[in-house]
This record gives structure tokens, sequence and C-alpha cells, in this order.
């Protein structure tokens, strides 16, 4: 799954060089380049790449430099891909787009607290990458033919926990005490 993810930020590399990226498509290449190398899993060079943590700033980084920009391009392409959704998928789509949703509100309802989204980056970032793979599955499976076995790739990949960020109590200041508490004592 991680060629086709890869695979769309290469295609908005190449627009973006040639001077054919539209607005929407250079804020989605700038969420989906920290994303695709938060995703990957394994840095290379760790100390150049940086950690998860870098990495998942740096995707709270493109959503504040862009204005919220990068988000409303990113939501704008899912719902591109994921209209074209074959009925048979049409539950794991809602419930991509129900994650998405709940993601954007997160994110909308913190926008003023620095403190709660860096605690969150790293669910952020993962809820992101979550969404927009499971949005390729699905592109990606209605393109190629529904075969049984991508039909059911996209239905576990859709079962699992798409946002992690859907419970607002685990950011909290007295969350975080506790955290520090159960790991430092």
């Amino acid at each position: 799954m991680g060629g086709n993810y890869s695979m769309d930020a290469v295609l908005l590399v190449r627009k973006q060089e040639s001077g054919k990226a539209t607005e929407d498509e250079s804020h989605l290449l700038g969420i989906l380049t920290p994303l695709v190398k938060f995703y990957k899993g394994k840095q290379v060079l760790t100390i150049w790449e940086g950690t998860t943590n870098i990495l998942s700033l740096d995707v709270l980084r493109c959503i504040s430099k862009s204005s919220g920009q990068a988000l409303i391009s990113l939501k704008k392409d899912v719902d591109n891909k994921l209209s074209r959704t074959p009925s048979e998928l049409s539950k794991e789509a809602e419930k991509l787009q129900m994650a998405l949703k709940s993601v954007l509100t997160f994110v909308t309802e913190n926008q003023g607290n620095l403190d709660v989204l860096t605690f969150a980056a790293r669910d952020l970032s993962y809820s992101l990458s979550r969404i927009y793979m499971g949005t390729l599955m699905i592109e990606h499976t209605a393109s190629c033919g529904m075969s049984p076995v991508d039909m059911y790739a996209c239905k576990r990949w859709c079962e699992q926990q798409l946002s992690l960020v859907s419970n607002q109590d685990q950011y909290s200041k007295q969350s975080s005490d506790m955290d520090k508490e159960l790991v430092y004592g």
C-alpha cells in the first residue's frame, strides 16, 4: 500500500516541478510529503529525517503554514477519489469520510490550542495517513477490477480505528499529567 501512497506524492512533485500543479495540488503535496515520510516507518537517516514525533510536527507545521488549506485540499482529494466508490465498498468509503470529518473537527476545535495539537500530532498524522491510504485502496480496487482479495483488503483496512483523535479528553492537561505520572512515577 505504501507504493500508491508514495506514488501519489511523486506525481504531485512532478506537477509542482513542471509548474502545472494547481493551488490545491500544491497544498496536497505539502501535507502528503511529511505524511509519507512519517508513515513509511523506516527512516534511513533518523538524524536527518527525524523521528515520527518530529515528522508529525512537520504535518502540523504544514497545516499551520497553509492556514488549514492543506487539510481542505486533502479533504477535496479524498472526496473526489471516494466519489467513484463502487457500491460494494460504500460502507468503507463512508467510514473513511466519517473519520476524516472527525479529524477535521478535532483540528478546527483546537486550532488555537497549540499544546493540544502538539500532544496529538502523532495521532493526527497516523489518522490522516490511515484515511488517505484507505482512500487509495478503494480507488485502486475500483480501477483494477474489484478482485475479491482487493475488496477484502479494503474492508479489513477500514475495520481499524481510522481516526485516533476522536477522543478529545485524551489530550487534556490532566491526561498529560497522568501519562507522565504513569511513565515516570
